[in-house]
């Protein structure tokens, strides 16, 4: 059975406090940029900052703008710099009665925590998600599974969807399959039976 070192009561409390520090424009705006973009080396040893399009529609409900808005605006804090960005936006006409970096209400279901659910049997492999019942989820896991996961009182984060997105992209390398990924910071790479099955693509 999983270990969940967490009150849901604390949990309820960090999603709400989160999600009211990036409900002003400006905030989610900074949130939704270094969520949805990532610094793509090129040959000169130079980097460029481009979009990750997984995460741009994430992205594009949290900011509550309409579908294939948020890249142009992001286009804009890209090249002229956050603070430059929205001042720019300043002296712009309203775009049909919406701000440039207007944004939508805040909902609460955009907000919950990463989990980095480690194997009891392997702990150097873990299942980076994201959900609004964290401990509902171990338990839909270890069902599926057939194994004990446990989360350590530093594996969980408040964040997003988006979140999940950054962490995946950024642990590619050592991605096994889906969400399953092996923690860098540990040498051993033994796997367990539920994904050394021929049908890992299938491991929840």
């Amino acid at each position: 059975m999983s270990t969940f070192p967490f009150r849901e009561e604390d949990l309820a409390i960090q999603a709400e406090a989160f999600a009211q520090s990036i409900t002003p424009a400006k905030a989610r705006w900074l949130y939704c940029f270094e969520k949805a973009t990532f610094l793509k080396p090129l040959g000169n040893g130079e980097k460029l900052r481009v979009p990750h399009k997984r995460t741009l529609p994430i992205c594009e409900r949290i900011l509550g703008i309409r579908k294939g808005r948020a890249w142009f605006r992001m286009h804009q804090i890209r090249h002229m710099g956050f603070d430059e960005a929205f001042a720019w936006a300043e002296t712009r006409p309203i775009y049909q009665g919406t701000p440039f970096f207007g944004v939508g209400p805040m909902q609460a279901w955009h907000v919950g925590h990463i989990y980095f659910a480690r194997v009891q049997s392997h702990p150097h492999v873990l299942k980076i998600g994201f959900s609004r019942r964290v401990a509902d989820r171990l338990a839909e896991i270890e069902s599926k599974c057939k194994t004990s996961v446990y989360v350590s009182p530093h594996g969980l984060k408040v964040g997003t969807l988006a979140d999940e997105h950054w962490w995946h992209k950024n642990w590619n390398d050592f991605r096994i399959s889906g969400e399953w990924f092996f923690d860098p910071h540990m040498s051993e790479r033994t796997l367990p039976d539920f994904l050394a099955d021929t049908h890992v693509s299938e491991a929840a």
